[in-house]
C-alpha cells in the first residue's frame, strides 16, 4: 500500500510549514509506523509511507495518524499552531514486494 499525504499548519489563518514542524511531525510517525513500513518525503511538506500490509491495515494507520496530529500540543512551536494532514491511499494487489514498486 502507498499512502500519501501532505501536512498543513496554520497559525493565525497563514499557512506555515517549517523545518521544525516536520521534525515533530517525523517523531509523531515513528510512534505510529510500525518496523518495516517505509516513511519518505517526497517534496516540501509531502509525504509517502509504503506499508506492507492490506487496506485495512493500511486506513488504520491512517486514522491512528490523523488521531495523534489532530492531538499533539504544538504550542512549544508557536502558541496556536494547528497541524493537520489531507492524506490518500492508492494500493495494487499484485505488488508483492517494495521492489516491485
Amino acid at each position: 500500500m502507498i499512502f500519501g499525504f501532505t501536512v498543513g499548519a496554520t497559525f493565525a489563518e497563514t499557512v506555515v510549514v517549517d523545518f521544525t514542524v516536520l521534525q515533530e511531525f517525523k517523531k509523531i510517525s515513528s510512534k505510529v509506523l510500525r518496523d518495516g513500513d517505509i516513511l519518505g518525503r517526497v517534496g516540501g511538506e509531502e509525504f509517502l509511507i509504503i506499508i506492507n500490509g492490506n487496506i485495512d491495515l493500511t486506513l488504520k494507520i491512517e486514522e491512528r495518524l490523523r488521531f495523534y496530529i489532530n492531538n499533539y500540543n504544538f504550542d512549544e512551536i508557536q502558541k496556536g499552531l494547528k497541524v493537520t494532514i489531507s492524506s490518500g491511499i492508492s494500493t495494487n494487489e499484485n505488488i508483492k514486494s517494495y521492489y516491485e514498486l
